[in-house]
């Protein structure tokens, strides 16, 4: 086991008895950081780390262990699990997998620069994280604050990782034994002559923050004539420029001499607005452009449009992704695993693999959607847990599209938060009132207005449309502007193609049906895909 403390673990190793390696994070030079489902916790994911090969690297890891088990701070990761180098491995700490994008991901990936506003509630948050550290007895310095380093969820909170290089600040020590930083974030004593401590964190942040006011470029010293100033984007006012330029000053004893004096410099040029929530509107995480497929109700036909969706799309050469969220009872096993006849060993067997979230598995049919599916005989409590785990299996993918089949299961109040997130939700209500609940309409027309403020697209689909008695009264429930009529398929066609492995739009009468049906969602779709790959 000696040859494993020098390479990767693969997808599917078990870490410790108890944490299934899902896939990995990231890399650097201290190590690695994988995702990983934590066995005894229904699959709750972690991050683990473990160290590079090199013997330095080794040192700096444990030290990087010894460090963080020492603190608790909301903006910091918190170790949950430790095992030393053994006989069965390398050493590795298992620490809460933190979701969202690093500020590298979001400078690199969003359709426009990060507001400014932001730009000082992330370094507000930071301040609190540094603060905190610098509080510790010894001080904690970081001393490698860079955009790679920053995490921020989907709602704007910011927490620090990576602390690789962070040491302990000696009153009596030297000048810092190895050159340690990033070019462009380092500060100048991390380049020999003195030793790191708070003054180093400050110009670290000075720099990170000036990567964000620049839309991406990294700090190259004062030069002449105000050069690096130049770069600041147009929104960026006159007193954060000072800021900047004392904590970005050469001599360690010009800049700010705590962060708490940091924080209440930026703290003093917020707008007025600084009340609001820490995310405006684009502070989102990066990955593929999310349909969410929802029902009024259950037997609504929500499961049949995002299968149908997703088809459609893909045979218009649009590259898709579709998933079951874990809320649902799994049903897309049998639907398009390969059709219900497989079950009694007929019609055509679809090869399935297990995905990165233990509780899926992928496949393509010739459809070309990659298909990922809840396994039918996890236990009771498998599924609607680990949200974590989803989103990342869903970040690996690479596709224009994902389409979510989320069901009836969205009335929680995180759902209708992921819901109000979410690039498109489409909205599926069908003619039998017996299912219907007034509360749930009620609820999935407030989230249309809420969407709508924001201008985020919602649809609403008229699923089963036919001619009855009634049929005006059922629309008129409806949302009036936009709603799509999808109409009432023969049951025992659709029934059959199912057996067969097939899908309706397999069937060149059904499938002309459906497309002119879904021809506004369709086109929609497609112009929003255009329109952020234009801004990209």
């Amino acid at each position: 086991m000696a040859s494993q403390q020098l390479s990767e673990w693969s997808a599917g190793s078990v870490i410790g008895g108890r944490y299934r390696i899902a896939g990995i994070l990231g890399r650097g030079g201290m190590g690695t950081v994988y995702a990983a489902e934590d066995l005894k916790l229904h699959g709750k994911l972690r991050a683990i780390k473990a160290p590079g090969g090199q013997a330095g690297n080794k040192r700096s890891f444990a030290e990087e262990a010894e460090v963080l088990m020492k603190l608790s701070h909301p903006h910091l990761p918190q170790i949950v699990d430790y095992s030393p180098p053994n006989e069965e491995g390398p050493a590795w700490f298992a620490m809460d997998y933190i979701p969202g994008d690093t500020i590298a991901t979001l400078i690199r990936e969003r359709a426009r620069p990060i507001p400014f506003t932001d730009i000082i509630r992330i370094a507000l948050q930071l301040c609190s994280a540094l603060a905190y550290m610098h509080g510790q007895s010894p001080p904690v310095i970081h001393r490698d604050l860079k955009p790679s380093n920053v995490m921020i969820d989907k709602s704007g909170y910011v927490r620090l990782i990576d602390f690789g290089i962070a040491r302990s600040y000696k009153p009596e020590g030297g000048e810092d034994t190895e050159l340690l930083g990033t070019p462009g974030f380092a500060a100048p004593e991390q380049q020999g002559g003195s030793q790191s401590g708070v003054w180093t964190d400050v110009y670290g942040l000075g720099a990170l923050l000036y990567y964000m006011a620049t839309g991406g470029r990294r700090y190259e010293g004062a030069g002449r004539r105000g050069e690096p100033w130049k770069w600041l984007k147009p929104d960026i006012p006159v007193p954060f420029r000072r800021v900047l330029e004392r904590m970005l000053d050469e001599v360690p004893s010009r800049r700010y001499v705590s962060m708490d004096d940091a924080a209440a410099a930026l703290q003093s040029i917020l707008p007025e607005e600084q009340g609001r929530s820490p995310r405006e509107p684009g502070m989102t995480a990066s990955g593929t452009f999310a349909v969410h497929v929802l029902s009024l109700s259950g037997g609504t036909g929500g499961s049949f449009i995002a299968v149908t969706l997703a088809k459609l799309l893909a045979k218009q050469g649009v590259k898709v992704a579709a998933a079951e969220h874990p809320l649902v009872r799994p049903e897309w096993h049998a639907l398009i695993g390969g059709g219900a006849g497989r079950l009694w060993r007929k019609g055509p067997a679809v090869r399935a693999a297990d995905a990165s979230d233990s509780r899926y598995m992928t496949w393509t049919n010739a459809d070309n959607v990659l298909w990922h599916g809840l396994k039918p005989d996890g236990p009771a409590d498998w599924h609607g847990g680990g949200r974590e785990s989803f989103e990342l299996m869903l970040q690996a993918v690479s596709a224009s599209v994902t389409v979510i089949d989320r069901s009836a299961y969205w009335e929680e109040e995180a759902a209708r938060k992921e819901l109000l997130d979410a690039d498109a939700v489409v909205i599926v209500a069908d003619p039998f009132p017996s299912k219907w609940r007034a509360a749930r309409l009620e609820l999935l027309r407030r989230l249309t207005l809420e969407r709508g403020k924001d201008g985020k697209y919602t649809v609403w689909i008229a699923n089963k449309d036919m001619p009855f008695r009634g049929r005006l009264e059922w629309l008129d429930l409806l949302p009036p502007e936009g709603t799509i009529r999808f109409p009432l398929m023969p049951a025992a066609e659709v029934c059959g193609l199912v057996w067969k492995g097939l899908w309706m739009t397999d069937d060149k009468k059904m499938a002309a049906a459906a497309e002119r049906a879904l021809r506004p969602l369709l086109d929609g779709l497609k112009r929003r895909l255009r329109t952020r790959a234009g801004r990209l």
